[in-house]
Order: structure tokens, then C-alpha cells, then sequence
């Protein structure tokens, strides 16, 4: 199975969509410039994004995992727990199997930090495509997510 990948960031002003890189291990990782945009952004505007940081996804592979949380970095802060204090995530994954398909989770923020995946929901490449349904289960599962 082949994957694309990508973090939805966001709080009440922002949005903030990272593509996640291979690590030599195996592993995803977030890695890379962020690209930042309104909250109340148009569903165009966030289809296309979503759709170019998945097309940038798993284009590097890394030796190691960068030291510097990259949303931290992005936000010219030191601390992880500072930058996602106030965010809440929603991966979105792209599979290219026999039937190619996009699978979008919401997730939780649990206090150590991690953000699992609470709710997913999965939409093959057509209807994704069509009318920016992608973008449409983006935003119905940052309804869902919590922090």
C-alpha cells in the first residue's frame, strides 16, 4: 500500500497543513514548511491546499526526526506543548490501493500531547475530488476533534 499523508492544525484564527516525510525507519513524520491559512477560509482554498501538501508527502526520506517541533517552528516558538496547546489536528491520509481513497480523522488531544484518532471517515478518489468534499470532511472532522 502506498500513502500520502498530511496534519490539519487549527484553532479559531488558523489553520496550519503540514505533509508528513518517511523517516529510514518507516515511520511518518512531520517535516517541512507549513502553510498557513485563515480559519474561515473558502473550501476551494483549503481543497487545493490540502491536495498540494498531500502531493508533497513522502517526497524526502530522513535519516532522523528534526529536534525542533516543525509547527514550533513555524510559530517562532521553542516548546511543542506551547504551539499545539491551543490546536486541534486532523490527519488526512491518501491510499493509493486498488481503489484509490482519502481517509480524514478526527482526532482528540490527550494531556501528554498525543492526538488520537477519534473518528474517521473514508471517500474514494471521485467523490473526493467532486465539489471539495475533501475539504468538506476536513472541516466536519475538526468539528469533532477536541483539545
Amino acid at each position: 500500500m502506498f500513502l500520502k499523508s498530511a496534519q490539519l492544525y487549527s484553532n479559531n484564527e488558523k489553520q496550519f497543513i503540514i505533509s508528513n516525510q518517511i523517516l529510514l525507519n518507516g515511520f511518518l513524520t512531520e517535516y517541512g514548511e507549513f502553510t498557513e491559512l485563515e480559519w474561515n477560509c473558502s473550501e476551494e482554498i483549503l481543497q487545493k491546499t490540502l491536495l498540494e501538501a498531500l502531493n508533497k508527502s513522502n517526497t524526502i526520506t530522513l535519516e532522523k526526526e528534526d529536534k525542533v517541533d516543525p509547527l514550533a517552528k513555524h510559530l517562532g516558538i521553542k516548546s511543542w506543548k506551547k504551539a499545539k496547546s491551543d490546536k486541534k489536528l486532523v490527519m488526512v491520509n491518501h491510499h493509493f490501493d486498488d481503489d484509490p481513497y482519502f481517509k480524514v480523522t478526527a482526532t482528540k488531544k490527550m494531556k501528554n500531547g498525543a492526538y488520537p484518532g477519534i473518528k474517521s471517515v473514508e471517500i474514494l478518489d471521485d467523490e473526493a475530488l467532486q465539489d471539495n468534499n475533501l475539504a468538506k470532511s476536513v472541516l466536519k472532522a475538526m468539528k469533532l476533534s477536541s483539545i
